[in-house]
């Protein structure tokens, strides 16, 4: 069952409020959760945009994006490369995992300016042509 939206927003709340990297992002600094099915625990993954924060995989699964890119014809339709976005952090993260992107709900949104919230936001012109087939669902809050 998705995440409603409320909880979604709540759960990105929480992390600019409390979590030390969201704190000290950037407004408007874009960021991906989800909640992966793991044996029963209930708890969220989160992503941020920017080189500075792509996670640490495995090449394994850095391979496995740039084939995942390569097979949806991926092009780079923004100035920054396509791995630089909160989705594509988010999916290298779940996929290290050994989750599936393709059974989760996504959510994206903005850290509001001035205030330690979100903001709707929606997948770049990059993430577009890829994260909605690769994730059981993209959502806004």
């Amino acid at each position: 069952m998705p995440l409603s939206k409320q909880l979604a927003r709540k759960y990105f709340n929480e992390f600019f409020q409390n979590h030390s990297t969201g704190r000290h992002l950037t407004p408007n600094k874009r960021v991906a959760l989800c909640v992966p099915i793991s044996g029963g625990r209930f708890q969220y993954i989160t992503a941020v945009s920017g080189s500075y924060y792509e996670p640490s995989v495995t090449q394994e699964t850095m391979d496995a994006f740039h084939a995942m890119l390569k097979k949806h014809n991926v092009q780079k339709l923004t100035n920054h490369d396509p791995i630089n976005c909160a989705e594509a952090h988010l999916w290298l993260r779940l996929v290290d995992m050994s989750q599936l992107p393709r059974h989760l709900d996504v959510y994206v949104a903005k850290k509001q300016t001035g205030k330690p919230r979100a903001k709707r936001d929606s997948p770049c012109r990059n993430c577009q042509q890829w994260a909605r087939q690769e994730f059981h669902s993209l959502n806004q809050v």
